[in-house]
């Protein structure tokens, strides 16, 4: 949906619970085609961790987030940079920690998770 959309999809649910005497508590709009690459791993990790995952399975995902680093290569190798959002494309695990995050924001347990 384009930002236009849900303008007119929140205006639609202002005048509907203004006609039926309803209160609105909370309304998320979530952009998921950038979403995967947004999430902080800050918030992946406490997502995980508040969730009960084994500590031993957050120290795991904690190490392969913490020193993830990319370059740019065109004629020569560009210079190295720290990724610090974003889940790996292609892993296996990014359903999972992804859904794991998505539920933690919309339990309204974690604030600020996406950039």
């Amino acid at each position: 949906m384009r930002r236009v959309d849900h303008i007119h999809t929140l205006d639609q649910l202002t005048e509907r619970t203004c006609e039926y005497n309803m209160e609105v508590h909370n309304m998320v709009f979530i952009d998921f085609r950038k979403a995967f690459d947004s999430i902080k791993h800050v918030s992946s990790l406490e997502a995980i961790t508040e969730q009960g995952l084994n500590a031993k399975m957050v120290k795991i995902v904690k190490q392969m987030y913490e020193k993830l680093t990319a370059y740019i290569k065109r004629d020569q190798k560009g210079e190295t940079f720290r990724i610090n959002c974003g889940v790996a494309q292609g892993d296996p695990l990014l359903a999972n920690l992804f859904n794991t995050v998505l539920e933690g924001a919309l339990s309204t347990k974690l604030v600020g998770i996406w950039n």
